[in-house]
């Protein structure tokens, strides 16, 4: 994955486990991820950027979250 996309940031804030995996995601204009949770009944949020968006169906499993300041 990382030579498919070398300018990509890999580190990450958290790691979330999500059981069976997420059901679906939807993007809103602010660049937050709201993805339902299949097992659990829940919906995550997740700050994404660009990147994620665009290609959030190539890239499956991969969350990038904002850096902390």
């Amino acid at each position: 994955m990382r030579s498919l996309f070398p300018n990509v940031l890999y580190d990450k804030d958290a790691e979330v486990n999500v059981e069976l995996g997420p059901l679906h995601t939807v993007f809103d204009d602010q660049g937050y991820a709201y993805t339902s949770l299949f097992v659990e009944g829940a919906v995550a949020r997740s700050y994404c950027t660009n990147f994620c968006s665009a290609l959030h169906q190539e890239v499956q499993g991969y969350v990038l979250v904002r850096p902390r300041s």
